[in-house]
């Protein structure tokens, strides 16, 4: 991911062994790489995306990760805990998912009662809350409960849309990850029921960012992962342009409007005096041609050469 120019990027749930230790590792010069900023374990609600193995009830109990939560209470002392683990920021899993073994759609699960007790929690403790956000009502509920950011955002409708520009909520579509879905149908990759869910969304997915371009919702870069081959990741802003971007809103989304949403726009997004030396180079313009960013010849990260 580092080689192909991504200086920072957003972990977005995983293990919190690996991504924290991967933190940390990249951050000593320990392993080359780029900067993370760890989620960790996301949240989510008992028995929906994030929490749903396909195992018996009594294996689920073995596996339980302790980050579901039921009512505004426990899923602000969830989002405590994981701040004392330390996640840089906060996921939860606001609306069902493609990749889980649920057929049962893709509405809302957190109340909003729910998602604004984790809102203010994080931000208390000076994090953001990162929300996996399919179905439009959970999306314009995130929204309105204070969620800093929406990820894929499929079903966005209008009304979902006025919610994220009134509140500033910033939309990352990663239309990579439905690509790379979508590139292994028919493989025995998947269940029936997930290919039935990405089959239904994949027509969406070529549309939808643009949707949300026409209606003014921020846009930030993001590609998710484990779905896609790493390396790949610099193919969102061709997907991105063909949606309506421009060139340079392209690049932005990557560089001042990621570090906007991280909460590091003084330290990152910019070539400028008192910023990291995060720098790549490329054979080209990016402002006039953004796919140019597919092809990097050089990376540095906080000032070391990555190789």
């Amino acid at each position: 991911t580092a080689l192909s120019g991504f200086t920072t990027v957003r972990e977005a749930g995983s293990g919190p062994e690996t991504a924290f230790a991967l933190r940390r590792g990249t951050a000593e010069g320990l392993i080359p790489g780029p900067r993370i900023i760890a989620a960790g374990v996301p949240l989510a609600i008992i028995g929906g995306h994030g929490d749903v193995s396909g195992f018996r009830p009594e294996v689920n109990e073995v596996l339980d990760t302790g980050f579901t939560c039921t009512g505004a209470v426990e899923c602000a002392a969830k989002v405590r805990l994981a701040s004392q683990n330390g996640s840089d920021v906060i996921k939860i899993t606001a609306t069902g998912g493609v990749l889980s073994q649920q057929g049962r759609g893709l509405g809302a699960h957190f109340t909003s009662a729910e998602m604004q007790a984790i809102a203010e929690t994080a931000h208390s403790l000076g994090l953001k809350v990162m929300a996996h956000a399919h179905g439009a009502r959970g999306i314009e509920a995130a929204s309105r409960a204070g969620i800093d950011t929406i990820e894929h955002g499929t079903y966005l409708d209008e009304a979902a849309a006025r919610a994220m520009r009134e509140n500033g909520t910033v939309l990352v579509p990663t239309l990579l990850a439905f690509q790379g879905v979508s590139e292994r149908l028919g493989q025995g990759v998947y269940t029936p029921v997930v290919e039935a869910k990405i089959r239904a969304v994949s027509e969406t997915a070529k549309v939808f960012m643009g949707k949300a371009l026409e209606w003014g919702v921020p846009i930030a870069f993001g590609t998710d992962a484990g779905v896609f081959e790493h390396g790949r990741n610099a193919g969102e802003f061709a997907l991105m342009r063909a949606q309506g971007m421009s060139d340079r809103q392209a690049l932005a989304s990557a560089t001042t409007m990621a570090a906007r949403v991280l909460g590091m726009e003084d330290e990152i997004g910019r070539l400028a005096p008192g910023y990291s030396a995060d720098i790549i180079a490329v054979d080209g313009n990016p402002l006039e041609d953004v796919t140019v960013l597919e092809n990097v010849d050089f990376v540095m990260v906080r000032g070391r050469v990555i190789e």
